[in-house]
């Protein structure tokens, strides 16, 4: 299944980091992800100001469907609503996020 889109990560500020702007409408579907931080630390996904996930101590992170199928998205934003990930500390994070935008 083709991604419509792809964006790079590149964050270094503690707290909310917005990765993937919102589009009125329109949810963000992540197909894919993978980051990799200079040293430990923690992040959380969010749907603008609402949390995704937990908060999670990572040092690399992959998201994949090893299928080659990616139909079911790892993570859905609300209708409306930026993908923000939040950083517990200032350390560089890197990487790639493959979505799609989609009714909300």
């Amino acid at each position: 299944m083709p991604f419509n889109n792809q964006q790079s990560v590149d964050i270094s500020s503690s707290g909310d980091n917005t990765v993937v702007a919102a589009l009125a409408g329109q949810s963000i579907y992540v197909r894919r992800l993978f980051l990799s931080a200079a040293s430990e630390v923690t992040v959380q996904f969010k749907s603008g100001s609402t949390a995704l996930s937990g908060p999670t101590t990572i040092l690399s992170m992959l998201l994949d469907d090893s299928s080659g199928r990616a139909s079911d998205p790892w993570l859905i934003t609300r209708s409306g609503e930026a993908l923000v990930i939040n950083l517990g500390s200032a350390v560089q994070v890197g990487g790639t996020i493959w979505f799609d935008y989609g009714p909300g």
